[in-house]
């Protein structure tokens, strides 16, 4: 166990009382029970879904309204495993206007780069030590620009990337991989249960998914709810996971879950973006206001880097769940 995650084996499901989530106001009996109303009156046929585990889903903070690409967005919540999302979700349209430069830049990831391949170096490591079966063949998927499998063909593995979104590699064979492994991805994603599915046929049966999300019920969410950094709604961040709603997610897409682990990382700590997150705000929105852009951009990095140092001693003697990042490792049914 890395000295800065909480690991545990996965138990069996079982019908559990979830405890009460804090990070989102709360609304009266009265004013739920007409939203509901509403949602059943505007949808007609059937409640909003949650799609994660498909449970009910309603609004639960009338503020947090956007109005984007022609559209009205707000966040829903699962009763059911507190995953939130967007409502509704996003069209093909829209988001191939967001990911053109409408509110996503990859410029981030090629200034942040040198970052980037050194967390990737640490996750791989991280997971050596605790003896994930990745096998040889590594698919790294939507990777980006591929700072992932830089890493692991750096120690030792077969390792490409695959993103059907960036359009990055080519697109893999079937069941030819013994490890996927997809590092905050699936957030983005319109249809999860698609993505996951996509993710299991590039595997070999019993083959390993290493899947890694914003923790949605991490001190992050609650302290600052969409502020924080890893949140990034409507648009960018589509859903914000819980362990129950990946869980179920997974188990009903050909998979069997092995273990769930906690993190704290360089992009997202209760140090740098909890305790100081005004102060990393502040040199953050730096780096989009300069000419000088990856010197800034290393300046942030190093400065983060030092504050995981102190999450990590933080992490030891802090529930897991209030960590900022859900990496689950689950095996492909055959």
């Amino acid at each position: 166990m890395s000295p800065h995650s909480q690991t545990r084996l996965v138990p069996e499901p079982e019908d559990t009382e979830l405890p009460p989530v804090v990070r989102l106001p709360r609304i009266s009996p009265e004013r739920l029970r007409e939203l509901n109303q509403l949602g059943q009156e505007g949808v007609k046929e059937s409640p909003v879904r949650c799609v994660a585990c498909g449970g009910s889903a309603t609004n639960v903070n009338l503020s947090e309204r956007w109005a984007l690409f022609g559209e009205h967005y707000t966040l829903v919540r699962c009763a059911g495993c507190r995953t939130v999302s967007t409502f509704p979700l996003p069209s093909p349209e829209v988001l191939h206007q967001v990911y053109s430069g409408g509110s996503f830049t990859y410029s981030w990831y090629s200034d942040h780069y040198p970052a980037k391949f050194l967390d990737s170096v640490m996750r791989l490591l991280e997971l050596r030590r605790e003896e994930v079966p990745l096998g040889k063949r590594l698919l790294d998927f939507g990777g980006g620009q591929g700072y992932l499998s830089a890493a692991a063909r750096l120690l030792g593995y077969d390792s490409e990337t695959y993103d059907p979104v960036l359009g990055s590699g080519r697109a893999p064979a079937p069941g030819s991989y013994d490890s996927v492994v997809s590092l905050h991805v699936l957030e983005h994603s319109p249809d999860p249960a698609g993505t996951v599915e996509s993710m299991r046929s590039f595997l070999k049966p019993g083959g390993t998914l290493v899947l890694v999300v914003p923790n949605g019920l991490s001190q992050g969410y609650e302290r600052y709810g969409s502020a924080w950094t890893w949140a990034q709604p409507p648009l960018i961040h589509l859903h914000h996971f819980t362990e129950q709603g990946l869980a179920v997610l997974l188990r009903q897409n050909g998979f069997e879950l092995s273990r769930v682990s906690f993190h704290e990382r360089w992009d997202a700590n209760r140090v740098s973006d909890v305790a100081l997150a005004k102060t990393f705000s502040k040199l953050d929105s730096d780096w989009g206001s300069t000419r000088v852009r990856k010197l800034v951009a290393a300046r942030n990095s190093l400065l983060r880097f030092g504050t995981l140092m102190l999450a990590q001693a933080w992490a030891r003697v802090t529930p897991p769940s209030a960590l900022s990042e859900l990496r689950i490792i689950a095996t492909s049914r055959p």
